[in-house]
């Protein structure tokens, strides 16, 4: 504490400097590692503890001094003769900015305090995990997403775009029938079993099981003839736990496949058409028979024979193709379920055995060597499937989703297959193909 008649000294960090007598001065410094409070010539003393301030009528106030921390000084400096009022008007002027700044960083903490309330709550958002279940008749499971496949690298990659992440927000389960359509119900009782959010259902059979097994769950489904079959009620509303892609536009497009290959074949009188026995069958089989064998009529095809599968394996691929040898086709039309697609290579192999010509339903084909392909864009297939997905796990009704139709086609011609069975490509067929394999 400072004595009458001396010049009043503050301590800076265990340093003292010289103030001039004419100013009172109050200040909070470290001084030795102790914090201390240095007032002017007046003797009045001013407490540390608590900070109060004693008043002029004698008793113990608040003072009304800026403290912004030990380390730093907080001075009013005043004429002598009015110190405590000066210091009280000031001081008051202080607190209204002070009370400013107190509701300041308030509104700013709130601030803080809701951005991260709505911050957590998206995070968990995002965070919620979906499991899903796909489920394909035959093959590999290792084939959904094989890269040479183009249908299931445009499926995840749509739906990763979506949000929708497999290994982050995203569980796939795969499946396969192994191409046995008997243990298609066994299985798909197995997936409903395990309660997945969603089930992808890959071919009629597989969605009617799956249909049959769960009427909660939802399907999306990717197949042929929707209505015919008793999955939909319509393609405008299907109606139910299910909804999808059909990959059929009608017959329209089996006669747009005929005439293509009849043009590059003229002499063709028969052609064989390679299916499904599953599919093709009953009254839907008849149906279908007689409107191709009319397509081929108006086009001087005197027979369309069905090379129809009981199952999509190998063993059973191999025993129709030696039922097509035997029946000695001009050409071949392979149909586009997906039930095939599984066993693309192999049915290539046994084409080239065969020296026969060939319309094949989708690009891949044709890249692999096959002669030509009028085909819906899988890729865009894919990525309608994956947005139905989507929509559907963020709470649409599958039944309320209108099952898409496809109505781009692309039409593909390889100039070396046709060159190795020793064909001529029209001119007219070349100029309009959408791409020219050379």
């Amino acid at each position: 504490m400072n004595r009458p008649g001396r010049t009043p000294t503050t301590c800076v960090g265990g340093s003292a400097r010289q103030r001039s007598p004419s100013a009172l001065v109050v200040e909070i410094r470290r001084c030795g590692g102790r914090p201390q409070m240095v007032s002017g010539p007046s003797p009045r003393r001013i407490g540390v503890m608590g900070l109060r301030r004693l008043s002029v009528g004698g008793g113990w106030e608040p003072p009304h001094l800026a403290l912004s921390s030990f380390s730093g000084a907080v001075e009013r400096n005043e004429p002598r003769g009015e110190p405590l009022e000066a210091i009280n008007r000031s001081a008051g002027e202080h607190n209204r900015r002070r009370g400013h700044r107190v509701m300041r960083r308030r509104d700013f903490a709130f601030a803080l305090l809701l951005a991260s309330t709505v911050g957590t709550g998206r995070a968990q958002e995002r965070a919620k995990q979906h499991r899903v279940a796909i489920v394909v008749p035959g093959g590999q499971v290792t084939r959904i997403g094989d890269p040479e496949n183009r249908f299931w690298p445009a499926f995840f990659k749509k739906l990763s775009q979506l949000g929708d992440v497999e290994g982050q927000n995203l569980t796939i389960e795969r499946y396969s029938g192994e191409g046995r359509p008997e243990d298609f119900a066994d299985l798909t009782r197995r997936v409903v079993d395990s309660n997945p959010d969603l089930i992808v259902a890959i071919t009629n059979q597989v969605a009617l099981a799956a249909r049959t097994a769960t009427g909660t769950i939802p399907i999306v489904w990717t197949g042929v003839e929707p209505v015919r079959a008793g999955l939909a009620r319509s393609l405008a509303h299907p109606g139910g736990n299910i909804t999808g892609i059909t990959i059929d536009t009608g017959n329209e497009i089996w006669g747009k496949r005929l005439q293509i290959l009849k043009e590059v074949v003229p002499s063709a009188s028969k052609i064989a058409f390679l299916g499904m026995r599953v599919v093709r069958e009953g009254p839907v089989t008849q149906q279908f028979r007689q409107q191709l064998n009319e397509l081929g009529q108006q086009l001087e095809i005197s027979a369309v024979p069905m090379m129809l599968l009981r199952e999509s394996t190998p063993a059973e691929l191999q025993r129709v193709f030696h039922e097509i040898a035997a029946d000695r086709p001009d050409a071949i039309i392979v149909s586009d379920i997906p039930d095939l697609s599984a066993h693309s290579h192999l049915i290539l192999e046994f084409v080239d055995r065969s020296r026969l010509p060939v319309m094949y339903p989708y690009r891949n084909y044709v890249e692999a060597g096959g002669l030509m392909a009028y085909a819906s864009d899988l890729p865009e297939l894919a990525r309608r499937l994956a947005d139905d997905v989507h929509q559907i796990l963020n709470g649409a009704k599958p039944g309320d989703i209108p099952i898409y139709q496809p109505t781009k086609f692309e039409f593909l011609v390889n100039l070396k297959a046709a060159k190795t069975l020793g064909l001529t490509v029209p001119p007219s067929i070349l100029a309009r193909a959408d791409e020219v394999i050379e």
